[in-house]
């Protein structure tokens, strides 16, 4: 019944998103309600809200792995709603097959801007200083700090 739902809400496709640069400067809002109650709020949610399609696929699988200090600031300051706070991750979006290294900065005022960069999936993915010269290009960040 869930899949049924999605197909009544309006379709936004990839190069649309991609004119609107990513939702990488956004508002976000989450909510929380019981699982029960999900067909309902899809059923309220078709006229306000459109949703991705690719390649006839209205769901999307993805791996991330999220980069930390060693003091764990990141998920720290995360969980503590902290505003003024990186996230820097590496997400690989499994139906289209592409990877990017992506930091995502949390303003005090609840924004959030994303920047990301095209990376190729590679064995070594664990180790940060993989990336340090695309963290300091693209992101003015230091490997070695987190």
């Amino acid at each position: 019944m869930i899949k049924e739902l999605l197909h009544n809400f309006p379709v936004l496709n990839l190069d649309h998103l991609q004119q609107r640069g990513f939702l990488r400067d956004r508002l976000d809002h989450k909510y929380v309600f019981p699982a029960d109650l999900l067909e309902t709020v899809l059923m309220h949610c078709q006229k306000d809200y459109d949703i991705l399609e690719i390649n006839s696929h209205r769901t999307f699988n993805y791996i991330t792995i999220y980069f930390d200090t060693a003091d764990k600031s990141s998920f720290t300051d995360h969980h503590r709603g902290k505003g003024g706070r990186y996230k820097l991750r590496y997400r690989h979006y499994v139906e289209s097959n592409v990877q990017y290294l992506e930091t995502k900065w949390k303003t005090n005022k609840g924004r959030t801007h994303k920047e990301r960069t095209s990376v190729p999936e590679r064995p070594d993915l664990f180790k940060l200083e993989t990336y340090a010269d695309l963290l300091k290009q693209h992101f003015g960040l230091e490997a070695a700090s987190y």
